[in-house]
């Protein structure tokens, strides 16, 4: 991998054309449920993953236009007996603040299951109530490793009791050293907001033995195993839930649940695979909940990232 040119700018990355746009992250909220936040990005896709980018994009889209027509509203509660819907309403200083928070990428968006209530935060969520804790929660995700910082700066300022986190296979441009600098920094940030912290591996996505992306992902699962064991927290073991388990993933005619058209893609986790990933959360979750939180102390610094993304001076390439 090549270096960074700027001896100050973090190293073990490839360089990306200084043309490339950096994706924006929003939220939104929900009151009493899962809320989740979309990120109109804007971004160059190229080759097999780029198809799959611009599919998941277009997945986004077509949630972010579905929740729009929800009907749902502050301050308005859902019958208990409704079928749950993801709403679309802005975040305000007058919102209070869910307890728990799930950051991550269009896995934690739900792509592909077929129904919001299989996606596996809608599980992880169930799950949760079900040992008589305080589910109400929210999702922050994105497509870019430069959000996934802005993400938890304000996800670690934000006073939640529980952050389950699924990122780390749009890392895939950065070296194993790079990654393990970053994430590690990431986990450190978090882990010091005062909340429990569960994360989790990268779930296997269709990559088969032997080419770059399951070398690389498996590598990458080896390495939030060790930075979280570093820290004393707990991992839910995605990569070995899902690894191999052609069931996992959705396919072309297995249905998603944002439009009549959409299907799966051979890539994202079918309702079996979100089944799979949230089996493998509830088994952290029974020991995070068991501990106390960790002590307050995070430590955030990541501005010279940020530069260095925001510049194009560090970033991943379209494909590895």
């Amino acid at each position: 991998m090549a270096r960074c040119a700027a001896a100050s700018s973090p190293s073990h990355v490839r360089r990306a054309p200084a043309s490339r746009l950096i994706g924006s992250e929003a939220q939104n909220t929900i009151v009493g449920r899962p809320r989740v936040g979309l990120v109109p990005a804007s971004i160059e896709f190229k080759g097999a993953q780029g198809n799959r980018m611009r599919q998941v994009l277009v997945f986004v889209i077509a949630v972010g236009a579905l929740l729009l027509m929800s009907g749902c509203s502050t301050g308005t509660s859902p019958s208990p007996t409704s079928t749950p819907v993801w709403t679309a309403t802005p975040v305000s200083t007058a919102t209070p603040v869910p307890p728990v928070v799930f950051m991550g990428d269009s896995v934690t968006m739900g792509a592909f299951a077929s129904t919001p209530e299989r996606m596996f935060v809608w599980r992880v969520h169930r799950d949760l109530k079900s040992r008589g804790i305080d589910a109400t929660s929210d999702a922050v995700w994105t497509l870019e490793p430069y959000d996934d910082l802005v993400n938890a700066r304000r996800v670690a300022a934000s006073h939640r009791k529980l952050i389950i986190l699924e990122i780390g296979v749009h890392w895939y441009g950065f070296d194993s050293a790079g990654f393990r600098e970053m994430y590690g920094s990431v986990l450190d940030c978090l882990n010091g907001s005062g909340a429990r912290l569960v994360i989790g591996t990268i779930p296997w996505l269709n990559w088969q033995p032997g080419t770059e992306m399951y070398v690389k992902m498996s590598a990458f699962s080896q390495i939030i195993r060790e930075e979280g064991a570093k820290r004393d927290i707990e991992v839910a073991d995605l990569w070995a839930a899902t690894v191999g388990r052609e069931d996992a993933i959705s396919r072309p005619d297995q249905p998603c649940f944002v439009r009549p058209t959409c299907r799966g893609d051979d890539y994202h986790p079918s309702d079996t695979g979100h089944a799979l990933i949230a089996e493998a959360y509830s088994k952290a979750l029974d020991v995070a909940l068991a501990k106390p939180p960790p002590p307050l102390g995070g430590r955030c610094d990541f501005d010279e990232y940020l530069r260095a993304l925001a510049s194009g001076d560090i970033a991943p390439v379209a494909d590895p």
